[in-house]
């Protein structure tokens, strides 16, 4: 089993508890491992790293029935074994989970992690405060067992890049860049007074979407956010329950033939590098 395929390991509330002298702690607040008591050896840069999970309650995600007290092995970005007389190598660094329960990371399939209120227009604040909100989101997330999330519009390459680089910790990200409405719907944030395009057009509260009417428009607007390294495409179908609009919710709405050419552009673009 791959941890790409089922998310990181989420253990509940358990105190680290390594063999030999406790880790050091660093200024930054990370853990560095405490000396295994032999010389480093040549061949240790080459070998994955290895955590084993000990004593702890396993729930797989599949079965009704926990696994109970039991051993995994987890080497490199694998689950190596499950059991509970596993031979652990000598380099691992064992967690003692005390009886708790393991289980596969969550997955929030439905995420925006650069609205900062119900209406994401974002007008209020600065582009330096979405990033820091979109942080420390990403970073709760992990924090609170999220291994994954879909972010449905917001989140773009910049953010993706922050945690590929490690400068900002969170879950596994597939994003969907600025999401695609039509005018007048689901994700038009202009009140009845505005007529100008603060979330449609380049700018500091373009974070979640863009105004596109027709099938040449819908066509370009997919190919921008593909562009950019989106994983999917968000569309808002029609009119939503926060669009400040006078008109009724379904009276916005793409036609068949804008879905299609985005549903079509999705389909003929490469699939981007997964996180």
């Amino acid at each position: 089993m791959t941890l790409s395929a089922c998310g990181l390991l989420l253990l509940v509330s358990v105190p680290l508890a390594c063999h030999g002298p406790p880790p050091d702690v660093k200024a930054d607040g990370r853990a560095e491992s405490a000396p295994s008591g032999r010389p480093p050896q040549e061949s240790d840069a080459r070998q994955p790293s290895a955590v084993a999970f000990r004593d702890v309650k396993v729930f797989d995600g599949k079965s009704d029935k926990r696994i109970e007290r039991t051993t995994v092995l987890v080497v490199g970005n694998r689950i190596e074994k499950i059991g509970g007389a596993i031979a652990i190598p000598e380099n691992a660094t064992v967690i003692d989970g005390g009886g708790r329960t393991l289980m596969p990371g969550l997955i929030d399939a439905h995420a925006h992690i650069t609205g900062l209120s119900l209406t994401p227009k974002n007008i209020a604040n600065p582009a330096a405060d979405i990033a820091i909100a979109s942080a420390n989101y990403l970073r709760n997330c992990l924090m609170d067992g999220y291994t994954t999330i879909r972010e449905a519009g917001g989140a773009d390459h910049a953010t993706a890049r922050l945690l590929a680089e490690g400068q900002i910790i969170g879950p596994r990200l597939y994003y969907s860049g600025r999401a695609l409405t039509q005018t007048g719907g689901g994700a038009d944030f202009r009140t009845p007074d505005e007529e100008t395009d603060p979330c449609g057009h380049v700018g500091p509260f373009s974070v979640m979407s863009v105004i596109t009417d027709g099938t040449a428009a819908v066509r370009k607007a997919a190919r921008e956010e593909l562009r950019r390294g989106a994983t999917q495409i968000k569309l808002f179908a029609s009119g939503g329950v926060v669009f400040p609009a006078e008109g009724h919710a379904t009276r916005y709405e793409f036609t068949p033939e804008e879905l299609r050419a985005a549903v079509e552009e999705r389909r003929l673009g490469t699939w981007p590098k997964r996180p």
